[in-house]
């Protein structure tokens, strides 16, 4: 399982990224609409390293949400991941 935050469309995403997060987004056909995320950094590379599938539980304000990870974009730049994009199947 991996918790992940709500994210504040205000906030500036070159400082969230700075400050040890990857930017991303939970959307499906079950969701009244899509919500932005922020994803610590850390937990999610030992995810990524543990896991070999793309099936995820997230942890998003005490729920817990089904999902599948369906983009992840990246940028040397950044050192790594910049955007993941998750897939609610449930």
């Amino acid at each position: 399982m991996l918790e992940v935050f709500k994210r504040d469309l205000s906030q500036n995403n070159k400082k969230l990224r700075k400050s040890g997060y990857i930017l991303g987004l939970i959307y499906g056909p079950n969701l009244d609409k899509d919500i932005p995320i922020q994803i610590p950094k850390t937990p999610f590379l030992r995810f990524a390293e543990d896991n070999n599938n793309l099936s995820v539980d997230l942890l998003l304000d005490g729920e817990i949400k089904k999902c599948i990870i369906t983009e992840i974009q990246s940028q040397p730049a950044f050192e790594g991941y910049t955007h993941i994009n998750f897939k609610c199947i449930e």
